[in-house]
């Protein structure tokens, strides 16, 4: 009787502890399935607004001499700084399929 005691509890704690991996391992999946923030940003239609927005970014000073000398102070500010925070440069990115300080082929 005492044996078939140990024996329930030691398989309940397996199937508790295999239930309990398989929900972590679930969890994380379930993470790590569809697109990433970052990734969505620059996939999907282009709206008005995003058209809108790279024209701001044609315009802009800044962008305008990075596009257009390749070096500088501007250059790197635009390549490392605006590039990321700027949604003039990420909407530019997202239309024209490249970088806002790169050269317009």
């Amino acid at each position: 009787m005492v044996a078939k005691k140990k024996e329930q509890t030691v398989l309940a704690k397996a199937t508790e502890h295999s239930l309990q991996d398989r929900i972590f391992v679930d969890s994380r999946t379930r993470r790590n399935e569809g697109p990433s923030k970052g990734e969505n940003d620059m996939t999907g239609t282009i709206s008005d607004r995003d058209r809108k927005l790279a024209e701001g970014c044609l315009k802009c000073p800044a962008c305008k001499h990075a596009r257009k000398k390749q070096r500088g102070f501007l250059f790197w500010f635009v390549n490392t700084v605006e590039g990321k925070l700027c949604p003039q440069c990420r909407a530019y990115e997202k239309v024209y399929g490249h970088k806002a300080h790169e050269k317009i082929p």
